[in-house]
């Protein structure tokens, strides 16, 4: 996985594109990735079904760029459990110094509607970093490639409120995405959860138009295939 994350990102950087085309990339990427793969690690061997949209708009959002929507389903008939992490997406700049896009009242705001969202970093330069593979999470049919280096980096909202800037230097509080994704979100952890039981996740980003929504449906052991992802095809298109 962070293989691929770093060529889509290094190819994007080369394109000189900005975080929205660099996202749109890496979402597609990631559902060629993981769809119909299964996944071994700290519980029963699980199933992945991904479905990736992007909103039709261009509405700005208090939640962050990226949604990723978790519905972890546990065994037959069973209600599945449903919750979304949040990323703001910041790219760069070319020289390597600053994420000039960074602002702190807009990480404020995310931050406090959504207290564990992260801010994902794409940089131009392969970073080492403490937490730099998915130790513990096996993927059938692997790539082969493991790399203890990474382009796509994810830091708490709420370390960068506390440090008031962001830069390389703001990496020590950080890990790499594909860990963020494989080792927590896909285990159900750093979600948030509605707080009205009676609205689901799919009418809340009808109400958010979070900007890319990447849908993970992770059928763990005899779990049945879900109900397709119900979305508002008026706001979002299917990736």
């Amino acid at each position: 996985m962070e293989q691929a994350l770093c060529e889509v990102i290094s190819e994007q950087f080369w394109h000189r594109t900005d975080e929205n085309s660099t996202t749109h990339a890496i979402l597609i990427r990631l559902r060629e990735l993981l769809h119909g793969r299964s996944m071994e690690g700290l519980g029963p061997t699980s199933r992945i079904i991904v479905n990736a949209f992007k909103q039709r708009g261009k509405d700005e959002t208090n939640f962050g760029d990226i949604a990723i929507w978790i519905r972890l389903h546990t065994g037959k008939r069973s209600i599945p459990i449903e919750g979304v992490g949040y990323l703001e997406a910041k790219i760069i700049d070319p020289t390597g110094h600053s994420y000039k896009a960074f602002k702190q009242t807009q990480i404020q705001l995310i931050n406090t509607n959504a207290p564990q969202s992260y801010v994902l970093c794409y940089d131009n330069v392969a970073q080492r970093l403490p937490l730099s593979k998915a130790d513990g999470v096996r993927f059938s049919k692997p790539s082969g490639y493991n790399s203890s280096s990474t382009q796509a980096i994810v830091i708490p909202t709420g370390s960068l409120l506390a440090r008031k800037t962001l830069s390389r230097r703001d990496y020590t509080v950080s890990c790499p995405f594909s860990v963020q994704l494989c080792q927590r979100y896909l285990f159900g952890l750093d979600l948030e959860h509605p707080i009205a039981p009676t609205r689901n996740t799919a009418e809340l980003f009808d109400i958010k138009h979070i900007p890319f929504v990447l849908v993970l449906d992770v059928l763990q052991g005899n779990a049945t295939e879900p109900r397709p992802v119900t979305i508002n095809r008026e706001v979002y298109a299917a990736l």
